[in-house]
């Protein structure tokens, strides 16, 4: 086998394995890791942010914001974000979900969690089309992306995006 049949192999293993199918309800859910689809939103909170193999977390002792962009190929019903705090002392972690292309045509929709000190469990952030202002069962858009506010000791764990 070659080198390139070999990555496309590998490549769709890995599609494979994100993707649940429920038949059903006719949905599919892609389950992503940040450190995958999450990077630092500028070069100076880069130092502070640990790609780990179940969270992407801030290690340094000022907020760090990251932008994750998530793969879409059919419309979305539900975003869900888990987050977590791995510090004592209360702290609050914000992430708005945007939906659409540009700034004319994008809907944002903003949450926020709040921490009491370390979480056992991951706390889950859920955006839904009713929260970027529209009616219906699906997002504005296809492109989903998310900005979030990592105060120090906070991560995001993984993303689950739904669709149709």
């Amino acid at each position: 086998m070659t080198s390139r049949h070999l990555a496309i192999s590998l490549a769709a293993t890995a599609l494979a394995t994100i993707l649940v199918v429920d038949t059903s309800a006719h949905a599919a859910e892609a389950w992503s890791g940040a450190a995958a689809l999450c990077q630092s939103a500028t070069p100076s909170h880069e130092g502070a942010l640990r790609k780990r193999p179940l969270a992407l977390q801030n290690e340094g002792t000022a907020t760090a914001f990251v932008t994750c962009n998530l793969v879409n190929v059919a419309a979305a019903t539900e975003l869900t974000v888990y987050v977590s705090s791995m510090t004592s002392g209360p702290k609050t972690l914000s992430c708005t979900a945007v939906a659409g292309t540009t700034a004319g045509s994008a809907s944002y929709s903003a949450h926020t969690v709040s921490f009491t000190g370390v979480s056992i469990e991951p706390a889950a952030m859920s955006w839904f089309p009713i929260h970027f202002g529209i009616g219906g069962n699906v997002f504005p858009s296809k492109l989903v992306s998310l900005s979030c506010a990592l105060p120090p000791g906070t991560g995001i764990h993984h993303l689950i995006l739904s669709t149709q």
